[in-house]
Protein backbone atom coordinates (compact mmCIF):
# COMPACT_ATOMS: atom_id res chain seq x y z
CA UNK A 1 0.00 0.00 0.00
CA UNK A 2 1.68 3.63 -1.10
CA UNK A 3 1.63 5.48 2.11
CA UNK A 4 1.80 8.95 -0.20
CA UNK A 5 -1.18 10.47 0.01
CA UNK A 6 0.22 12.55 -2.80
CA UNK A 7 2.35 11.76 -5.44
CA UNK A 8 3.01 13.62 -8.77
CA UNK A 9 4.96 12.46 -11.51
CA UNK A 10 6.74 15.09 -13.76
CA UNK A 11 3.53 17.32 -13.20
CA UNK A 12 3.60 20.50 -16.04
CA UNK A 13 1.55 23.30 -16.74
CA UNK A 14 2.92 25.38 -20.45
CA UNK A 15 0.75 28.31 -21.23
CA UNK A 16 2.24 28.97 -24.49
CA UNK A 17 5.89 28.38 -24.65
CA UNK A 18 6.05 29.51 -21.20
CA UNK A 19 6.25 26.89 -17.93
CA UNK A 20 4.19 28.04 -15.01
CA UNK A 21 4.71 24.55 -13.65
CA UNK A 22 7.78 22.31 -14.85
CA UNK A 23 8.36 18.28 -13.84
CA UNK A 24 7.05 18.71 -10.55
CA UNK A 25 7.70 15.58 -7.86
CA UNK A 26 5.41 16.20 -5.00
CA UNK A 27 5.11 13.71 -2.39
CA UNK A 28 3.14 14.33 0.83
CA UNK A 29 2.96 10.69 3.51
CA UNK A 30 0.09 10.45 5.46
CA UNK A 31 -0.42 12.53 8.34
CA UNK A 32 2.16 14.98 7.47
CA UNK A 33 1.85 19.12 7.28
CA UNK A 34 3.57 19.75 4.35
CA UNK A 35 4.68 22.98 3.76
CA UNK A 36 4.56 23.75 -0.32
CA UNK A 37 7.05 27.03 0.03
CA UNK A 38 7.25 29.46 -2.92
CA UNK A 39 7.83 33.37 -3.94
CA UNK A 40 4.94 34.74 -5.31
CA UNK A 41 4.25 33.78 -8.97
CA UNK A 42 6.52 30.99 -8.19
CA UNK A 43 4.02 28.02 -9.21
CA UNK A 44 2.35 27.25 -6.10
CA UNK A 45 -1.45 27.91 -7.02
CA UNK A 46 -1.02 26.39 -10.35
CA UNK A 47 0.41 22.61 -8.57
CA UNK A 48 -2.71 23.37 -6.29
CA UNK A 49 -4.95 23.62 -9.09
CA UNK A 50 -4.03 20.47 -10.97
CA UNK A 51 -4.08 18.52 -8.21
CA UNK A 52 -7.40 19.33 -7.43
CA UNK A 53 -8.69 18.77 -11.26
CA UNK A 54 -9.56 22.29 -11.57
CA UNK A 55 -6.92 23.00 -14.62
CA UNK A 56 -5.59 20.28 -16.90
CA UNK A 57 -2.10 19.61 -16.77
CA UNK A 58 0.08 19.98 -19.53
CA UNK A 59 2.01 17.18 -18.92
CA UNK A 60 2.48 14.40 -16.06
CA UNK A 61 0.22 12.48 -13.40
CA UNK A 62 -1.03 12.76 -10.35
CA UNK A 63 -2.05 10.52 -7.63
CA UNK A 64 -4.11 11.25 -4.70
CA UNK A 65 -4.39 8.13 -2.16
CA UNK A 66 -2.78 5.52 -4.67
CA UNK A 67 -5.52 6.40 -7.40
CA UNK A 68 -4.88 8.08 -9.98
CA UNK A 69 -6.86 11.63 -10.18
CA UNK A 70 -7.91 11.62 -13.72
CA UNK A 71 -9.46 8.00 -13.62
CA UNK A 72 -11.98 8.57 -10.89
CA UNK A 73 -11.21 12.01 -9.91
CA UNK A 74 -15.08 12.63 -8.76
CA UNK A 75 -14.62 9.47 -5.75
CA UNK A 76 -11.30 10.80 -4.50
CA UNK A 77 -11.84 14.19 -4.39
CA UNK A 78 -14.74 13.58 -2.01
CA UNK A 79 -12.01 13.03 0.56
CA UNK A 80 -10.83 16.19 -0.09
CA UNK A 81 -11.25 19.45 1.40
CA UNK A 82 -9.50 22.74 -0.25
CA UNK A 83 -8.97 26.27 0.67
CA UNK A 84 -7.81 27.92 -2.87
CA UNK A 85 -7.11 31.52 -2.95
CA UNK A 86 -9.30 33.26 -1.07
CA UNK A 87 -12.87 32.00 0.63
CA UNK A 88 -16.05 31.93 -0.87
CA UNK A 89 -19.02 33.17 1.05
CA UNK A 90 -22.54 34.80 1.28
CA UNK A 91 -22.39 37.70 3.28
CA UNK A 92 -25.70 38.28 3.64
CA UNK A 93 -25.93 35.00 5.22
CA UNK A 94 -24.85 33.88 8.81
CA UNK A 95 -21.90 31.41 9.28
CA UNK A 96 -24.38 29.02 9.82
CA UNK A 97 -26.26 29.10 6.84
CA UNK A 98 -23.21 29.50 4.90
CA UNK A 99 -22.81 26.23 6.23
CA UNK A 100 -26.16 24.67 5.53
CA UNK A 101 -25.93 25.13 2.34
CA UNK A 102 -22.54 23.10 1.62
CA UNK A 103 -24.25 20.49 4.17
CA UNK A 104 -26.85 19.87 1.95
CA UNK A 105 -24.83 19.68 -1.30
CA UNK A 106 -22.18 17.35 0.21
CA UNK A 107 -25.20 15.39 1.79
CA UNK A 108 -23.29 15.01 5.13
CA UNK A 109 -24.78 15.38 8.86
CA UNK A 110 -26.10 18.49 9.78
CA UNK A 111 -24.63 17.38 13.04
CA UNK A 112 -21.43 18.47 11.32
CA UNK A 113 -22.02 22.06 11.14
CA UNK A 114 -21.22 22.41 15.13
CA UNK A 115 -18.53 20.19 14.59
CA UNK A 116 -16.74 22.35 12.09
CA UNK A 117 -18.52 25.40 13.75
CA UNK A 118 -16.54 24.24 16.95
CA UNK A 119 -12.97 23.11 15.65
CA UNK A 120 -12.62 26.12 13.87
CA UNK A 121 -13.73 28.27 16.81
CA UNK A 122 -16.54 29.81 15.57
CA UNK A 123 -19.39 28.72 17.91
CA UNK A 124 -19.99 32.11 19.04
CA UNK A 125 -20.80 33.51 15.82
CA UNK A 126 -21.99 31.04 13.72
CA UNK A 127 -25.35 33.60 14.01
CA UNK A 128 -23.28 36.61 12.65
CA UNK A 129 -23.63 37.97 8.89
CA UNK A 130 -20.44 36.74 7.71
CA UNK A 131 -19.88 40.63 5.99
CA UNK A 132 -19.62 41.53 9.51
CA UNK A 133 -16.62 39.02 10.33
CA UNK A 134 -12.98 39.93 10.39
CA UNK A 135 -11.02 38.61 7.83
CA UNK A 136 -9.15 36.02 10.00
CA UNK A 137 -12.82 34.97 11.08
CA UNK A 138 -13.87 34.67 7.12
CA UNK A 139 -10.88 32.37 6.44
CA UNK A 140 -11.70 30.18 9.51
CA UNK A 141 -15.50 29.98 8.11
CA UNK A 142 -13.68 29.05 4.62
CA UNK A 143 -11.08 26.41 6.60
CA UNK A 144 -14.86 25.12 8.06
CA UNK A 145 -16.23 24.74 4.41
CA UNK A 146 -13.39 22.45 3.46
CA UNK A 147 -13.48 20.26 6.74
CA UNK A 148 -17.35 19.81 6.49
CA UNK A 149 -17.07 16.43 4.21
CA UNK A 150 -14.68 15.07 7.15
CA UNK A 151 -11.90 15.06 4.37
CA UNK A 152 -8.70 12.53 4.66
CA UNK A 153 -6.90 15.49 2.78
CA UNK A 154 -6.91 19.52 3.14
CA UNK A 155 -5.18 21.42 0.73
CA UNK A 156 -4.94 25.38 2.16
CA UNK A 157 -3.80 28.18 -0.24
CA UNK A 158 -2.20 30.60 1.71
CA UNK A 159 -4.65 30.63 4.29
CA UNK A 160 -2.49 33.02 6.79
CA UNK A 161 -2.10 35.96 4.01
CA UNK A 162 -3.44 39.09 4.76
CA UNK A 163 -4.29 38.42 7.91
CA UNK A 164 -3.00 40.45 11.28
CA UNK A 165 -0.69 38.96 14.34
CA UNK A 166 -3.28 37.46 15.80
CA UNK A 167 -5.32 35.78 12.83
CA UNK A 168 -2.08 34.22 11.72
CA UNK A 169 -1.41 32.60 15.17
CA UNK A 170 -5.22 31.13 15.07
CA UNK A 171 -4.81 29.75 11.85
CA UNK A 172 -1.72 28.47 12.57
CA UNK A 173 -2.86 26.44 15.82
CA UNK A 174 -5.51 25.51 13.97
CA UNK A 175 -3.84 23.67 11.64
CA UNK A 176 -1.35 22.25 13.76
CA UNK A 177 -4.17 20.36 15.76
CA UNK A 178 -6.21 18.99 12.28
CA UNK A 179 -3.43 16.09 12.00
CA UNK A 180 -3.40 15.17 15.72
CA UNK A 181 -7.09 15.54 16.41
CA UNK A 182 -9.03 14.43 13.44
CA UNK A 183 -6.58 12.62 11.13
CA UNK A 184 -6.02 14.85 8.41
CA UNK A 185 -3.73 15.27 6.01
CA UNK A 186 -2.39 18.87 5.29
CA UNK A 187 -0.87 20.20 2.28
CA UNK A 188 -0.47 24.15 2.95
CA UNK A 189 1.27 27.12 0.49
CA UNK A 190 2.98 30.01 1.62
CA UNK A 191 5.25 32.50 0.82
CA UNK A 192 6.49 32.93 3.95
CA UNK A 193 9.02 30.91 5.63
CA UNK A 194 8.63 31.51 9.07
CA UNK A 195 4.88 30.13 8.56
CA UNK A 196 6.22 27.07 7.25
CA UNK A 197 8.51 26.50 10.23
CA UNK A 198 5.86 26.87 12.62
CA UNK A 199 3.36 24.54 11.57
CA UNK A 200 5.43 21.87 8.99
CA UNK A 201 7.15 18.55 9.17
CA UNK A 202 7.49 18.28 5.74
CA UNK A 203 8.90 21.28 3.02
CA UNK A 204 9.05 21.42 -0.76
CA UNK A 205 10.04 24.75 -2.46
CA UNK A 206 8.97 25.82 -5.72
CA UNK A 207 10.99 28.63 -7.31
CA UNK A 208 9.75 29.36 -11.48
CA UNK A 209 7.85 26.21 -11.24
CA UNK A 210 10.57 23.88 -10.36
CA UNK A 211 11.11 21.80 -7.16
CA UNK A 212 14.21 22.87 -6.12
CA UNK A 213 13.46 21.05 -2.43
CA UNK A 214 11.69 18.52 -0.84
CA UNK A 215 12.86 17.24 2.72
CA UNK A 216 12.03 17.29 6.63
CA UNK A 217 11.78 20.71 8.10
CA UNK A 218 14.73 19.53 9.81
CA UNK A 219 16.71 18.74 6.50
CA UNK A 220 16.00 22.42 6.00
CA UNK A 221 16.83 23.75 9.61
CA UNK A 222 20.16 21.97 9.34
CA UNK A 223 21.22 23.68 6.37
CA UNK A 224 21.60 26.58 8.64
CA UNK A 225 25.53 27.41 8.41
CA UNK A 226 27.58 27.89 11.91
CA UNK A 227 29.96 31.00 12.67
CA UNK A 228 31.85 31.95 15.54
CA UNK A 229 32.04 35.56 15.67
CA UNK A 230 34.37 36.39 18.40
CA UNK A 231 34.93 40.51 19.27
CA UNK A 232 38.38 41.52 21.22
CA UNK A 233 40.30 45.01 21.83
CA UNK A 234 42.72 44.58 18.64
CA UNK A 235 41.01 42.88 16.05
CA UNK A 236 43.47 43.32 13.53
CA UNK A 237 46.56 42.50 15.47
CA UNK A 238 44.40 39.07 16.77
CA UNK A 239 43.54 38.55 13.01
CA UNK A 240 47.68 38.19 12.03
CA UNK A 241 47.96 35.96 15.11
CA UNK A 242 45.67 33.28 14.19
CA UNK A 243 46.32 33.32 10.63
CA UNK A 244 50.05 32.88 11.00
CA UNK A 245 49.34 29.67 13.10
CA UNK A 246 46.27 28.09 11.45
CA UNK A 247 47.51 29.43 8.21
CA UNK A 248 43.98 30.31 7.44
CA UNK A 249 42.22 33.63 6.24
CA UNK A 250 40.21 35.13 8.67
CA UNK A 251 37.81 37.54 8.22
CA UNK A 252 36.51 40.85 10.02
CA UNK A 253 33.11 42.02 10.10
CA UNK A 254 31.86 45.48 9.32
CA UNK A 255 32.09 45.84 13.74
CA UNK A 256 35.42 44.56 13.56
CA UNK A 257 34.58 41.36 15.14
CA UNK A 258 36.47 37.81 14.09
CA UNK A 259 34.94 35.12 12.05
CA UNK A 260 35.70 32.07 12.52
CA UNK A 261 34.55 29.37 9.99
CA UNK A 262 35.78 26.46 12.40
CA UNK A 263 33.05 26.03 15.28
CA UNK A 264 34.23 22.98 17.27
CA UNK A 265 34.54 23.08 20.85
CA UNK A 266 38.45 22.41 21.04
CA UNK A 267 38.95 24.87 18.23
CA UNK A 268 37.20 27.68 19.70
CA UNK A 269 39.21 27.00 23.49
CA UNK A 270 42.83 26.77 21.65
CA UNK A 271 41.81 29.81 19.50
CA UNK A 272 40.66 31.55 23.08
CA UNK A 273 43.68 30.72 25.21
CA UNK A 274 45.76 32.06 22.22
CA UNK A 275 44.37 35.29 22.14
CA UNK A 276 45.19 35.46 26.32
CA UNK A 277 48.50 34.30 25.92
CA UNK A 278 49.36 37.37 23.37
CA UNK A 279 48.03 39.83 25.68
CA UNK A 280 44.36 40.65 24.14
CA UNK A 281 40.97 41.18 25.64
CA UNK A 282 38.32 38.45 24.76
CA UNK A 283 35.51 40.19 25.31
CA UNK A 284 32.74 37.76 23.23
CA UNK A 285 32.58 34.71 21.99
CA UNK A 286 29.67 33.58 20.61
CA UNK A 287 27.63 31.24 17.55
CA UNK A 288 26.22 32.76 14.53
CA UNK A 289 23.90 30.62 12.66
CA UNK A 290 22.26 32.05 8.89
CA UNK A 291 18.68 32.33 9.33
CA UNK A 292 16.37 30.29 8.00
CA UNK A 293 15.19 33.13 5.43
CA UNK A 294 18.86 33.61 4.25
CA UNK A 295 18.61 29.46 3.67
CA UNK A 296 15.24 29.89 1.86
CA UNK A 297 17.00 32.92 -0.21
CA UNK A 298 19.93 30.68 -0.62
CA UNK A 299 17.93 27.83 -1.97
CA UNK A 300 15.81 30.35 -4.55
CA UNK A 301 19.26 31.39 -5.75
CA UNK A 302 20.41 28.18 -6.19
CA UNK A 303 23.65 28.09 -4.02
CA UNK A 304 22.26 25.12 -1.91
CA UNK A 305 21.31 21.77 -3.31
Amino acid sequence: MCSNIIETVNLCKKYKTTYAVKDLNLQVKKGEIYGFLGPNGSGKTTSIKMLLGLIKATAGSVTLFGKQLESDRNHILKKVGALVESPSYYGHLTGYENLKIIQRMLNVSEKRIEEVLNIVRLTKAKNKLVKQYSLGMKQRLGIAIALLGKPELLILDEPTNGLDPAGIHEIRDLIKSLPETDGITILISSHLLSEIDQMATQVGIISEGNLIFQDSIEVLRNKSDSQIRVRVNDANKAKIILENKFDDSIQLDANSNLILNKTDDNHISLVNNMLVDSNLSVYRIEEIKSSLEDVFLNIIKGEYS
